[in-house]
């Protein structure tokens, strides 16, 4: 016996509304951040960490066999 974790249903194009951000986000934003340049992130390291970060998600989600509820792989 397997447990339901989630029903999908099939919507209508019309009823799909993109998420849209709160009025004056970005300008609130850049203006938290007056000295964000994209250079700095770049070559501070951070954006090559966080792009390794990203790909060992990816290989780990892609490549671990797919499970079972009853731990059975799925394969």
């Amino acid at each position: 016996m397997t447990d339901t974790t989630a029903i999908f249903r099939h919507a209508h194009p019309d009823e799909i509304a993109a998420p849209r951000p709160p009025p004056g986000l970005a300008r609130a934003l850049a203006d938290e951040y007056p000295d964000a340049s994209i250079a700095d992130y770049v070559l501070s390291g951070r954006y090559f960490r966080a792009a390794g970060r990203r790909f060992r998600n990816w290989r780990r989600d892609t490549f671990r066999p797919a499970e079972t509820t009853a731990g059975v792989w799925a394969g």
